[in-house]
């Protein structure tokens, strides 16, 4: 088998690609993935990251999406995949797929995905389901982050996947603070000046990141 096609993004970057077959891929930030187009399957691999995957319809050639957790089986279709420790969420936009575990090939393991919901691949191979608010989900490709009412650790964590100025939360009293609001991947400063003010916390830059304390 010949070797496959990569393409990554470097932090805060966010690319589109068009494979051979026709179909579309976004690259979210931090991401990795690996393409081979084969005669009879597309199969992809997600290494690291998140991905939307926009699909050419082919059912002569399943399309194929795979991390360490599981993988994701679609013919026409759209969908994103996250790939993080531990975990793979994949969110249904359109269309329909079959996701199965790593190693599952009981095909009573596959679950089948409506159209806005989410299933999160957990390594112990359970599959939970549910349905998000798919603005939010969809949000990065605008170059935006949207929380509601965020623990804010889960919304540093987040901000900081796009940011080479890492956010470090120094107050034990702000573990509790949740985070509402639209902010611009990659605006580190803005995000923290609003937790700051909003909360009466301090920031404090330290040149490679920013600390936000009592």
């Amino acid at each position: 088998m010949s070797q496959p096609q990569v393409y990554e993004t470097r932090r805060g970057e966010i690319r589109t690609e068009t494979l051979a077959d026709g179909s579309v891929v976004k690259l979210n930030t931090d991401s990795k993935i690996e393409v081979q187009l084969g005669w009879k399957t597309r199969e992809l691999k997600l290494v690291s990251g998140e991905a939307r995957f926009d699909v050419a319809h082919d059912p002569r050639k399943p399309f194929i999406v795979e991390t360490d957790d599981g993988t994701v089986k679609a013919l026409g279709t759209s969908f994103i995949v996250r790939n993080e420790s531990e975990k793979t969420t994949v969110i249904l936009l359109k269309g329909k797929v079959g996701i199965n575990p790593a190693h599952g090939s009981d095909p009573g393991l596959t679950k089948v995905l409506e159209p806005g919901e989410r299933a999160v691949i957990a390594s112990s191979r359970k599959v939970s389901i549910d349905r998000p608010e798919l603005k939010a989900i969809t949000a990065w490709e605008e170059g935006k982050v949207l929380f509601s009412n965020t623990p804010l650790p889960q919304a540093i964590a987040e901000m900081n996947r796009y940011s080479g100025k890492p956010i470090v939360l120094k107050s034990q009293r702000a573990g509790g603070v949740t985070v509402s609001g639209t902010f611009r991947t990659g605006d580190s400063h803005e995000f923290a000046r609003s937790v700051v003010h909003l909360n009466k916390l301090q920031l404090r830059d330290t040149g490679s990141g920013l600390e936000i304390r009592n």
